[in-house]
């Protein structure tokens, strides 16, 4: 071999040294100036309960056949109970209080839905949902976690009826109303 190529062999051996040399100095040099950051946590979730019902039913009755007072179902989202009012001004009454017995905040999404009066019916019959000292069930209105709220039913036959406005027939009532509660902001 000439010397020349060793010459050049000798340069190729030198400068492959150097690039090896200047990679592990760039790779010592990042090791220094990087830096992992990591963050570990742990959580979890409390009980949440969503649990609004009926409690406690109290009845106010005038001259009414009570053929199954009002109960609250096994479920104790459902109230149900069977009448006859028998002459003008009879009524049937009850209190029960809607209870939040859930861990979350709920309100009143949409106004009382009442069903079961005709057009012709609701001129003799009053059908009514309130609060229990007569305010206004309305939307948004709150129910807090482990509060309740009395409300009152009442189905009633109007008192001042003329015999015109009495009804011919007797007349079969299916009853609803719905108190729909979600989540409050």
């Amino acid at each position: 071999m000439n010397k020349e190529d060793e010459n050049e062999k000798n340069s190729y051996k030198l400068i492959v040294i150097i690039i090896l040399l200047l990679f592990t100095l760039i790779n010592i040099g990042y090791a220094n100036f990087s830096s992992t950051l990591k963050i570990f946590g742990s959580g979890g979730i409390g009980q949440i309960k969503w649990d609004i019902h009926f409690e406690n039913i109290v009845e106010d009755v005038n001259n009414t056949e009570v053929i199954e007072p009002a109960t609250i179902q096994e479920n104790t989202a459902n109230i149900e109970y069977n009448i006859n009012l028998l002459a003008p001004g009879s009524y049937y009454k009850f209190y029960t209080d809607i209870k939040n017995d859930g861990t979350i905040d709920a309100k009143l999404a949409t106004p009382p839905t009442l069903s079961g009066i005709s057009a012709e019916q609701d001129a003799y019959i009053n059908y009514m949902v309130t609060y229990a000292d007569g305010t206004a069930i309305e939307v948004g209105d709150t129910l807090s976690a482990s509060e309740s709220k009395q409300i009152l039913v009442t189905v009633e036959l109007e008192k001042d009826l003329s015999v015109d406005q009495l009804p011919l027939e007797p007349q079969q009532l299916y009853l609803t109303i719905d108190l729909n509660y979600v989540q409050a902001d």
